[in-house]
């Protein structure tokens, strides 16, 4: 290509904003390639500004000339600063060069982004994300564009060259991939103790094939057994191996019908029960019992009831263990675990129930919540049988092992030590 060129016409004027660059190509000829037009004109380069006197221009020479090494045809710029019969502006008397400044709209520094982005298109010919792989850094959607294009295989490979090269370890990708996931679950947790905008029944209807029982218990019941990691540290900080959903403790098996059933049936080493209920479950009635002693507070009928029945089912998990396989079905195949293995002795049992923040709020200084919030304590520190967790200390939990910190007091999550064994 010659260093002056008489016609405007042969760049593509990229001030214009009706040019879409969609509708020009790169043609390959032998040993170069053209720039073609919509309509098959051959152009030389770009128009990236011009004066509003229409005295000076900033354009782009391209040229492609194929390179044995790189395999390609990799473009050639030459930018120049011209008058409209493209005659380069000369140097001002005491200068060494022409500084071609790009620094605001005027002087087409997005015109100049458009052209690369352009170029970009044609890597099989032109070998620009080559380039750039090699010269500077790229972007994630760049990363991501390139991975798209590639076989399986390669992807994989390409992928495992990125960890290599960066220094991270298997380990770092699975527990970030791990931890995105268990984000979003604790996002998902805290719409449904909070039921924002009516997330429970939204919950419900997309589950609905999975939770034919009516209720929120049913639904809490789906959620927690489908999040099991949130158990993980709370357990005497032990990772809970799995779960039998409505096992039944008191049948030939734990998969049978119409026996007494406990909502979760858990095990490491040995076995856990545990029974959910609901986060709107009250722990005290509104009004003190007039039989209630000083500093005390009456507990609700569905409060005391709730640990009766978690210790029936106690009691008949352990009468009849020694005969009850446990039916643990995955992916729709269902075996049988080794009693031998998977022990009971005095299986801990957990009941987790109700919402102390907003039943109990810690922050509260009313003296009859202060008398509820200690009556509760005292009973929970003297039953030995049963461990109680309200579901926002349960949420407070899984926040700690996904951010290693307590959440924000305004998401309705009471705030206890979050080591404090079950």
């Amino acid at each position: 290509m010659s260093d002056r060129i008489d016609n405007l016409d042969d760049y593509i004027d990229l001030t214009n904003p009706e040019i879409d660059l969609g509708a020009y190509k790169i043609f390959v000829k032998s040993f170069d390639c053209q720039l073609i037009g919509p309509s098959g004109e051959v152009y030389k380069g770009f128009i990236l500004a011009k004066s509003p006197s229409g005295l000076a221009y900033t354009v782009i020479d391209t040229s492609f000339q194929y390179s044995n090494k790189d395999k390609r045809f990799p473009v050639r710029l030459t930018f120049r600063r011209t008058n409209s019969k493209l005659e380069d502006k000369p140097i001002n008397k005491g200068n060494r060069f022409q500084r071609i400044a790009m620094e605001d709209g005027g002087d087409g520094y997005r015109e100049f982004w458009k052209v690369i982005a352009f170029l970009m298109q044609f890597e099989e010919v032109v070998g620009t994300a080559k380039m750039l792989d090699v010269f500077q850094l790229v972007s994630k959607d760049a990363v991501i564009r390139s991975l798209k294009d590639k076989k399986i295989s390669d992807q994989k490979q390409e992928l495992l060259d990125y960890i290599e090269e960066s220094d991270v370890t298997i380990e770092d990708i699975v527990n970030a991939l791990v931890n995105k996931t268990r984000i979003s679950d604790l996002e998902e947790f805290r719409k449904l103790l909070t039921d924002e905008n009516d997330y429970i029944n939204k919950y419900r209807i997309n589950h609905s094939s999975e939770i034919p029982r009516p209720g929120n218990e049913a639904v809490w019941n789906h959620f927690l057994m489908n999040h099991k990691w949130i158990f993980g540290l709370g357990l005497d900080l032990r990772f809970m191996n799995d779960f039998v959903g409505e096992a039944a403790v008191g049948n030939p098996a734990t998969d049978g019908k119409g026996n007494p059933h406990v909502d979760m049936l858990g095990w490491t080493d040995y076995t856990t029960l545990v029974e959910i209920k609901t986060p709107d479950a009250k722990y005290f009635t509104s009004t003190k019992s007039t039989t209630a002693r000083a500093n005390t507070w009456s507990f609700t009928p569905g409060f005391i009831d709730g640990i009766s029945q978690v210790l029936a089912q106690k009691d008949d998990w352990l009468a009849t263990h020694n005969f009850t396989p446990i039916i643990h079905e995955t992916n729709g195949v269902k075996e049988i675990l080794n009693n031998t293995l998977v022990r009971t002795v005095d299986p801990k049992a957990i009941f987790i129930y109700g919402n102390k923040s907003v039943e109990l709020p810690p922050s509260s200084t009313i003296l009859d919540t202060l008398t509820k919030r200690d009556t509760l304590e005292r009973y929970s520190r003297n039953n030995r049988n049963v461990t109680i967790i309200s579901f926002d200390e349960l949420y407070t939990r899984a926040y700690h092992i996904v951010h290693g910190k307590l959440p924000p007091l305004n998401e309705t999550a009471a705030q206890p030590d979050p080591f404090d064994g079950w």
